[in-house]
């Protein structure tokens, strides 16, 4: 997890058992650590500031990697349950928001969506087979400003599937522990 550190007035990454004991810090220094997703027991992918733009880096051991820095925002970080790898949204060259995968080493960079529009906040599925992410698809009339989750196979390169038509603000998907919703 983040915590607000009230002495340096920024956030680290943090872990702890789920008895509540254990809890240590997992990054050290003044910048900020968010959106932590746990790679091992030592080792956490984070979005960090640099250069004025959101970049993943990867902290193992106090030992700190920049897995991006291509000067656009990176954000919304989320880990495969094999923690082999990151899906994230980064505002790109398209001007639009897109959904991307990469190795935790960060190597194998690829954009997932096909850069018409806003997609944001990915999370991959339990198996990893999937990412199911919110898509903000242009319109005109009463749905122009309305959402809808959709997902898609990440390695066959499958096409997208909307599960629901853009017709409300939808956020924040998330999958089954068995898949099935």
């Amino acid at each position: 997890y983040d915590k607000w550190d009230t002495v340096e007035h920024t956030h680290h990454a943090h872990r702890v058992r789920p008895d509540g004991t254990g809890d240590a810090c997992l990054t050290a220094g003044t910048d900020e650590y968010l959106e932590p997703q746990p790679i091992t027991c030592s080792s956490v992918a984070c979005v960090k500031l640099k250069d004025q733009a959101y970049q993943l880096s990867k902290d193992s051991s106090g030992i700190e990697n920049w897995l991006t820095s291509d000067y656009m925002d990176n954000l919304d970080l989320n880990i495969s349950s094999d923690r082999q790898w990151l899906t994230y949204d980064k505002l790109d060259e398209s001007g639009f928001s897109q959904v991307y995968k990469m190795r935790v080493d960060g190597t194998g960079e690829t954009r997932v969506t096909d850069a018409t529009c806003d997609c944001e906040s990915p999370v991959f599925s339990p198996d990893g087979r999937y990412i199911a992410y919110v898509k903000q698809p242009f319109g005109e009339g009463p749905f122009a400003e309305y959402s809808q989750i959709c997902y898609m196979c990440v390695d066959s390169g499958s096409a997208e599937v909307p599960l629901n038509p853009p017709d409300a603000e939808r956020m924040g998907p998330c999958w089954s522990p068995d898949m099935r919703y």
